[in-house]
């Protein structure tokens, strides 16, 4: 593992190797210009330098994402001595035209810029007031927090337990109601109906007051993460996934409740409305110029052969789907 972890910060180690970097170019600018090399070996080694970072220097300890630029590097050296040159480069020391590589290191070092002097003023505060003056503070995430809640519902949960059923600390006991709570909360989420007959009635009010603490957290965090969605705050992907779901199933639950309450309440139309309601669809037939789709006549031939062969293809449709769920079960 070539990471490196400095306890006098990476900002010092990479300012370091930047300026090693920098001073292997002006060396060669200085050979050549105590005519030590001429001008095309100052190209030559100046595109060597810049393809050759990762043998060079430790740019890459410091600031692993520079591995791209390496990357890049290579594959364009690759490309030049492919098409410009005849030589294969396993060999070669490196090549003269060196400004497709100059273009990319220009980039890094342009953008490693703001980041240098946010790491290093960090390094002065660190240095002169110390770690705990400028110590951060640690956020909760979501996940913790959604634990924490669970821990404290469950301990309330089973403390009502302990107290209302001082004979029942056992442990087994008191996992096998814990195990009917989550039961019950995962069936509140499905919209399904929770009953064990063998539970005591005062056991099962507990765990509805479970479930019911727990819903309207639930629900109320589902609509806070929503508003936030709506005001464009920032938002993790997954959690507006997981927000979209949730959504989905608060609105099952109601669409679901509306339509049993229809089949207990009955219809809330009144002989009026109804009344009003078909002298409407029959104008809007009549605007539309509907035409009437007549049943077939047994007096054509081809019209009971259509009307035969459509109720061989409803019958095929039909047997096939019995037998699929047949083979499910």
């Amino acid at each position: 593992k070539e990471r490196k972890k400095s306890r006098f910060s990476n900002s010092f180690h990479l300012c370091r190797e930047i300026l090693r970097f920098t001073k292997m170019l002006i060396d060669c600018h200085v050979q050549m210009q105590i005519d030590f090399i001429d001008k095309f070996q100052l190209a030559d080694g100046i595109h060597f330098i810049l393809t050759h970072i990762g043998h060079l220097t430790g740019l890459y300890r410091y600031k692993y994402k520079v591995m791209k630029q390496i990357r890049i590097c290579k594959s364009i050296k690759t490309i030049l001595y492919r098409k410009l040159n005849n030589s294969e480069p396993v060999h070669e020391p490196g090549f003269t035209f060196w400004a497709p590589v100059w273009r990319v290191w220009v980039f890094f070092l342009r953008g490693m810029i703001p980041i240098l002097e946010r790491w290093l003023s960090n390094l002065l505060i660190r240095h002169f007031n110390g770690r705990r003056h400028s110590r951060k503070t640690v956020g909760f995430t979501k996940q913790r927090l959604e634990t924490y809640f669970d821990i404290e519902v469950k301990a309330i949960f089973l403390n009502e337990i302990r107290n209302i059923f001082s004979k029942m600390s056992r442990i087994s006991s008191l996992r096998q109601i814990l195990t009917y709570a989550n039961e019950a909360w995962k069936c509140w989420k499905a919209n399904l109906n929770w009953n064990v007959p063998e539970i005591p009635k005062q056991i099962s009010n507990i765990i509805f007051q479970f479930v019911k603490t727990k819903s309207d957290w639930w629900v109320k965090s589902t609509y806070l993460t929503r508003e936030k969605i709506r005001r464009g705050l920032t938002i993790d992907k997954t959690l507006m996934r997981k927000n979209l779901g949730r959504l989905t199933r608060l609105w099952f639950k109601t669409e679901q409740k509306r339509q049993l309450d229809y089949l207990e309440l009955g219809p809330w139309f009144h002989s009026e409305e109804t009344t009003l309601t078909l002298d409407f669809f029959s104008k809007w037939l009549e605007l539309s110029r509907f035409n009437h789709i007549s049943f077939p006549s047994f007096s054509d031939k081809n019209d009971i052969k259509l009307l035969i062969l459509a109720l061989e293809n409803v019958y095929q449709n039909t047997v096939l789907s019995n037998f699929k769920n047949q083979s499910r079960l």
